[in-house]
């Protein structure tokens, strides 16, 4: 094979950077995907390359599904659990299902595998496809799982799991759990939706307030304070009262996994900016 013109390989970073995929530079290019992933992986991608890359993985995944979804076997004995609780929380905060597919995504691949097995447990489903994202400051990572089955179980519970519909709720049985169910709950959203500013303020929001008020409630279950609040552009918000004994109470759900997104924290875990600014809390 020739060696690329010194044109091509700034053709070639180009494309990347605006969000095109390997296979498409391959295409657009007539070279190896291989050679376009050596001559452009390094490239850090803008939230708009990101997205569109995003845009065609589901895509591909929706055209993917449509064609080998199956049924799969499910091992009922053990469907509600801690473990159903947490995948319905993050299925519904960054994640998703249709009527054949299940998808997570999120910048923390400790929780992407945390939802893997959780989903091995539930249904003794491997994932489909796992896909990588890479950002700036971080990679992002989405785990799909093909079973129309699941699917159908899973919407026992809620008949959406868009964030934004009204359609979506918190299924009784989450209030209805013991308190570890609920804090699970609760710490799969504020992973997902969370977030702790530089100044320590702990928030988190969604454009949906009867949602919001289900939320509040599991926090009054734990005798967590907290406000809510309205934003600018319709959404909602739940900001948690800073005092010593109600941090104590926070400190139930605490983060584990989840990275800041935003600011000048952004790419270290939620966790340990938490606890540099309010140090060990018992």
């Amino acid at each position: 094979m020739l060696p690329l013109t010194e044109n091509k390989l700034k053709i070639i970073c180009s494309l990347r950077e605006k969000g095109n995929s390997y296979f498409e530079i391959s295409k657009k290019l007539s070279i190896a995907k291989s050679t376009a992933y050596k001559y452009s992986k390094d490239i850090l991608l803008s939230r708009k390359a990101i997205a569109r890359i995003n845009k065609n993985i589901n895509k591909n995944s929706i055209r993917f599904v449509k064609n080998y979804a199956v049924e799969k076997k499910l091992n009922k004995n053990i469907f509600w659990s801690l473990e159903t609780a947490r995948v319905i929380a993050h299925c519904i905060f960054d994640g998703s299902v249709t009527s054949d597919a299940i998808k997570y995504t999120n910048s923390s691949y400790e929780l992407i595998q945390q939802f893997i097995q959780d989903i091995k447990k539930i249904s003794d489903m491997k994932p489909t496809n796992i896909y990588t994202t890479k950002g700036k400051y971080f990679n992002k990572f989405q785990v799909a799982f093909c079973s129309k089955r699941l699917c159908n179980e899973l919407f026992n519970y809620s008949k959406s799991f868009n964030s934004t519909s009204n359609l979506t709720i918190i299924p009784k049985l989450v209030f209805n759990s013991e308190d570890k169910i609920i804090i699970e709950f609760l710490r799969a959203f504020w992973e997902d939706e969370g977030c702790i500013t530089y100044k320590g303020e702990l928030l988190a929001r969604l454009k949906n307030k009867g949602l919001i008020k289900q939320l509040s409630s599991l926090h009054n279950l734990l005798g967590i304070e907290h406000s809510l609040y309205s934003c600018s552009d319709g959404a909602w918000g739940i900001r948690i009262l800073r005092n010593g004994k109600n941090l104590k109470r926070f400190n139930l759900i605490r983060f584990r996994y989840a990275l800041v997104s935003r600011g000048q924290n952004v790419g270290i875990l939620k966790k340990n900016l938490f606890e540099k600014i309010y140090g060990p809390v018992i």
